[in-house]
């Protein structure tokens, strides 16, 4: 929680500044996994899949951003279209994933002997901590290939 709460500090105060200073670069590419840990923590535990999830989520998603895009137009403010909100909101579409992907999880979890779930989450932690983090580096993320979604 900590690292989120730094990482909406640095970008207030201009995440730009912090990306020109190759140090500070580094310190906000050094924290962005919390997010993603935090996610996981918070969001995986007692999580069950249920198509009725989804629905509900995404239901609540064109609920709030049909009002923020409302909101938005009475405002004379560009808060793009309801679609557009819904499909750009990294965290529900990530938290969707989650929801996707925890069932395959538990069952790894319930049934494998300890000494095989390394190599059955090892993929997960290596896109999420590895791919992802790599895409956003200097140096290599040109290297990388990437696709959306991958990243920060």
């Amino acid at each position: 929680m900590f690292g989120i709460c730094l990482i909406h500090v640095m970008q207030g105060l201009g995440a730009e500044a912090f990306v020109e200073h190759p140090a500070r670069g580094w310190l906000l590419n050094l924290i962005l996994p919390c997010v993603n840990g935090f996610a996981f923590i918070t969001g995986y535990y007692g999580i069950h899949f249920r198509p009725s999830k989804v629905v509900r989520l995404y239901a609540q998603a064109f609920f709030c951003g049909a009002v923020a895009v409302l909101i938005g137009s009475l405002g004379n403010f560009s808060s793009g279209t309801l679609l557009t909100v819904v499909k750009q909101s990294w965290f529900l579409n990530a938290y969707c994933l989650l929801l996707l992907v925890a069932p395959v999880v538990n069952v790894a979890l319930d049934r494998l002997p300890r000494y095989q779930l390394a190599g059955v989450l090892a993929p997960f932690f290596v896109l999420t901590f590895g791919w992802s983090f790599l895409t956003e580096m200097p140096f290599v993320q040109d290297l990388l290939p990437t696709t959306p979604g991958m990243g920060s």
